[in-house]
């Protein structure tokens, strides 16, 4: 396996692609991963979002002659099924992020599905979703780019059972998973049974940890961070908080998955820089001890 990092999108920051490309080598990284979360294409930070196929061409091209290869694309859109030109804007957005992985030789564009949606039943959400992916399948058929999805914690598929229920609606076997080990603590779930399940459909991986706590004084009661027990939920550099990373390692090699973890900052670490030095040494260490 190989160790990279989420540059842009819900990742490190960086000034620009070359300075991130420069940075990330510099730490020990092989691989990148980069953000095209930019909708509208205008933002001022690096992302593919603001990018044509020559464009995304030239900004691979640059990890390429840093020493790095760049393993996915981050198209987290969050499909907003209530409101329609919300999401035909998504939809389109996703799908021009495949035809620029395409362009540019990238293998996996990684989504998630969002929040459920208020006022939508539950049985049409899951129609809805099925009915979305089915078309970015289709539309990224023979391109050799795999979709995948991103289970996160508050999101309609965000634990192991909506995991499992989100792959039996969309009924394809070209449907993959980008596997972020953070997000089950929150569902009071172990990380490793949905690597067992959907070993095999699993294209890329995050490395990311979270921290489950009390929560005395409520600062969380009634947000996203809340957990039932008056406990509280929030994300950690790897190695500060509840996952076995070891044990994670090992299942993932265990269902023959040998491709790129990839860091993934953001989401209010501190000191995002350090985190990512840190992490290299901390992950090498994983891997050893995994025998991967």
């Amino acid at each position: 396996m190989e160790l990279g990092i989420l540059l842009g999108g819900t990742g490190l920051e960086i000034p620009s692609w070359e300075e991130g490309f420069r940075l990330a080598a510099e730490m020990g990284y092989t691989q990148v991963e980069l953000g095209g979360n930019d909708v509208g294409g205008g933002g001022q930070k690096p992302d593919l979002g603001g990018c044509d196929e020559d464009c995304a061409r030239r900004v691979v091209d640059m990890a390429r002659e840093a020493g790095l290869g760049v393993s996915a694309v981050q198209s987290h859109q969050c499909f907003p099924l209530a409101d329609e030109g919300a999401l035909t804007a998504s939809v389109a957005h996703t799908k021009r992020m495949i035809d620029l992985a395409a362009a540019a030789g990238v293998a996996v564009v990684h989504t998630t599905t969002g929040h459920r949606p208020v006022g939508i039943p539950e049985g049409t959400m899951w129609r809805m979703f099925a009915d979305v992916y089915r078309d970015l399948l289709d539309h990224a058929e023979g391109k050799g780019v795999k979709v995948a999805i991103e289970p996160v914690f508050v999101y309609a598929v965000g634990s192991l059972a909506t995991t499992r229920r989100f792959f039996e609606v969309v009924g394809r076997e070209d449907m993959y998973f980008n596997y972020d080990p953070s997000h089950f603590p929150y569902h009071d779930e172990s990380p490793v049974p949905p690597i067992l399940e959907f070993g095999a459909r699993i294209v890329h991986a995050h490395a990311k940890d979270a921290r489950v706590e009390p929560d005395p004084a409520g600062e969380q009661r009634g947000k996203e961070e809340e957990m039932p027990g008056g406990r509280k939920f929030s994300f950690a550099p790897p190695g500060e908080g509840v996952i076995d990373h070891v044990a994670v390692i090992r299942a993932l090699k265990s269902v023959g998955f040998d491709g790129v973890v990839s860091l993934e900052l953001g989401h209010g670490v501190p000191e995002p820089e350090l985190a990512a030095r840190n992490n290299v040494g901390f992950m090498q260490k994983v891997l050893a001890e995994a025998g991967a």
